[in-house]
């Protein structure tokens, strides 16, 4: 899953388009089995930092220009897969503000045959 990410209204201080960000990527209320990695990315879609394990949040700062992350899943069922639930079997990545307010969500489908 690759997303991007811009801050189209006011920033955190008076002037600035630039606001801090924290975001996390997860799958919801449903344990799926499987592991996710995460990374920022540059255009290219080449993670600027090695890809973190999901349960770690990535701060950064969202300004007029585009962010971009990906999600990695890696299938842990020993060959049994995941089977298409899209309703059901999501994962999320999450933007919200050092204090938790959500800014946004976005989500796609996972299924692994």
């Amino acid at each position: 899953m690759s997303a991007s990410a811009v801050n189209i209204g006011a920033g955190d201080a008076l002037g600035s388009a630039d606001a801090a960000v924290v975001v996390t990527a997860d799958t919801g209320s449903v344990a799926l089995n499987v592991v996710l990695l995460w990374c920022e990315t540059d255009s290219n879609a080449i993670c600027i930092n090695p890809a973190v394990a999901a349960s770690t949040a990535i701060n950064t700062i969202i300004g007029d220009a585009a962010k971009t992350f990906s999600v990695f899943a890696f299938d842990q069922t020993s060959g049994a897969g995941i089977p298409l639930d899209a309703a059901n079997s999501r994962v999320f990545l999450r933007f919200k503000s050092a204090g938790g307010i959500n800014y946004s969500v976005t989500s796609a489908a996972i299924t692994v045959q």
